[in-house]
């Protein structure tokens, strides 16, 4: 019952992402999708910074695609919520970062969690919220991203490390 946290693509913008990168691949598939992103990370130096992953969609979701994919910096093999780390580059400017260099969309910080071995549909997935109390670590992405430089000084400097 794996808890995943970083950027989430929906499976309508993995689809859009894997149709813009002009593929000859007849049909495609989450899978696809994955090894694509994986080879686009390794080819910018980027896989210490990022790992990939499929995961169920929540049902709080739109769409009849239950396989989405998420560009995770945290995990942890319990039910938590992991918070963004205000000092680490990449958890606060990731979706810049890769839409800069590899091209795709994600959502903000979010963080899923869901049962592996589920028989219900969806494997009971859920995206997880902050606890309350305003202690949950890290820095809200608002204010970290108010002294937003320019995304490819940040990439450049995540790749230079």
């Amino acid at each position: 019952m794996p808890t995943y946290a970083g950027f989430y693509l929906s499976p309508q913008a993995w689809d859009d992402w894997v149709r813009s990168q002009n593929t000859l691949l007849p049909r495609w598939g989450p899978g696809n999708a994955e090894d694509m992103i994986k080879r686009e990370l390794r080819k910018h130096k980027m896989k210490k910074y990022f790992a990939v992953i499929q995961v169920p969609t929540p049902l709080s979701e739109p769409g009849e695609s239950s396989v989405g994919l998420m560009i995770y910096r945290q995990c942890s093999p319990r039910r938590v919520y992991l918070a963004p780390h205000a000092d680490a580059k990449a958890d606060v400017f990731g979706p810049q970062i890769l839409q800069s260099l590899i091209g795709v969309t994600t959502s903000e910080w979010r963080c899923i969690w869901f049962k592996n071995y589920s028989t219900k549909p969806r494997f009971e997935a859920e995206f997880l919220e902050p606890p309350s109390g305003g202690q949950d670590g890290g820095l809200p992405l608002q204010e970290a991203n108010k002294g937003l430089a320019n995304t490819n000084e940040v990439a450049g400097a995540l790749q230079a490390e």
